[in-house]
């Protein structure tokens, strides 16, 4: 019995209902709709759309880093790196998404490196 409880509660995602990583697929549907409305109602253009998969190691960087602190209560040396990390993929997939001109987008790059050096002998 409990095997079949457990199987009407999977809801075919891989995750179990109840768990608070239920609104990872939900936040991803909402993204993708808010850029196809907007793409639809302003004419907008994303001539490199598949920059979005690029994301993807940010985001699953970003909810790490928050689950490691919301276990810990603290902002800890492995919060810091998931967090530095997620934001070098973060800023690269903007970097494509909105055409920023990559000679004025580098420098960006060196300061989160010197950031993660720097949080890191925290």
């Amino acid at each position: 019995m409990a095997k079949k409880q457990q199987k009407q509660d999977d809801w075919g995602w891989g995750w179990p209902s109840g768990t608070h990583q239920n609104w990872i697929p939900g936040i991803i549907l909402i993204v993708v709709g808010a850029v196809l409305l907007l793409r639809n109602i302003f004419n907008f253009e994303f001539d490199n759309w598949w920059a979005f998969f690029i994301l993807i190691p940010a985001i699953s960087n970003f909810v790490s880093a928050y689950e490691l602190y919301r276990q810990t209560g603290e902002f800890s040396k492995g919060v810091r790196s998931r967090l530095v990390w997620s934001l070098i993929p973060a800023l690269i997939a903007f970097g494509f998404l909105f055409g920023i001109n990559w000679g004025l987008f580098w420098p960006a790059m060196l300061i989160i490196g010197g950031l993660a050096l720097l949080l890191g002998a925290l």
